[in-house]
């Protein structure tokens, strides 16, 4: 089973070789029709390891290459300040669909609105510049992330996973003892979970390129509401101070009271009881002079 598990990897490396040089691969050929299966191994592993360096290195070079297409993911933000906010879902709802996205999340407050859409990237900088119709941009801004190499990086990843899936299903098809089919289906298995993992973070990552995310703030004037503007109302604020004169003025008169009535007897007492045991009288005075002696 040791043998099987070398003759997997290099399978699907050889996969790539043979569309790069066929000469390569039947010089390799002719060499095991006369080795070992050991002395083949030891030759083709080396030819095998080079093959998936040069893939992963040619999938970097495409990308870096100008005539690649770039995959960008795109984030945009606004600040608008508009008249009114009565109306405005319904009109971010249009303009939403007339480039074929759709809202991902809302908050509403007494002043105020924010909305986060999903836009598709080829509409993104058109839907950016027709925002402008909602009201006056008080401040934007756009971000843009490159994600060529790690989008190619991964669409080499997912192929050469699923030739390598493919060929351990074909060993297993061919495995004649239990101890094969058990090591070969491990195998299958590993490859299958590490290429659903890779099929996962492609997915997200193409998601965030074909579909772009912008978040706009929509805001009324600096003291206005839906109703008009909110003035101050001092004669509203000139009432307000006189209560808090008169209940000042109330707990003050209370305190007083306070302290007539209850402060006069009690300081009372307490000069009562220090005349009686400290005092003229002294009876603790008098009691501590009697235990000297």
């Amino acid at each position: 089973m040791k043998k099987l598990i070398p003759v997997i990897a290099i399978a699907a490396a050889l996969c790539f070789t043979t569309s790069c040089g066929k000469k390569n691969t039947s010089d390799y050929s002719d060499v095991c029709q006369s080795a070992s299966f050991d002395e083949c191994f030891e030759m083709e592993q080396p030819m095998a390891m080079k093959s998936e360096r040069a893939m992963s290195s040619n999938s970097m070079n495409d990308a870096a290459s100008s005539s690649v297409e770039r995959k960008l993911i795109l984030n945009g933000s606004a600040r608008i300040e508009t008249k009114s906010l009565k109306g405005l879902s319904e009109k971010v709802e249009e303009w939403v669909k007339k480039y074929g996205g759709y809202i991902s999340s809302s908050d509403s407050w007494e002043s105020a609105t924010s909305v986060t859409v999903r836009i598709p990237s080829k509409h993104f900088y058109e839907a950016m510049n027709a925002a402008a119709g909602f009201g006056k941009i008080i401040n934007h801004s756009i971000n843009t992330n490159d994600v060529t190499d790690t989008y190619y990086d991964l669409e080499t990843r997912i192929e050469t996973k699923k030739i390598l899936r493919d060929k351990l299903q074909g060993y297993l098809k061919q495995a004649t003892n239990l101890k094969d089919m058990l090591e070969v289906e491990r195998q299958l298995n590993e490859v299958q979970t590490e290429l659903e993992s890779i099929e996962g973070r492609m997915k997200r990552l193409s998601g965030q390129i074909d579909y772009s995310t912008i978040t706009i703030e929509f805001f009324l004037p600096t003291g206005q509401t839906e109703t008009g503007y909110d003035y101050p109302d001092y004669g509203e604020g000139f009432r307000e101070f006189k209560l808090n004169v008169l209940y000042f003025l109330k707990a003050l008169v209370f305190g007083i009271i306070y302290i007539i009535v209850y402060g006069i007897p009690l300081a009372a007492l307490a000069l009562l009881l220090f005349w009686l045991l400290f005092g003229k009288v002294g009876i603790i005075r008098k009691l501590f002079n009697k235990l000297k002696k």
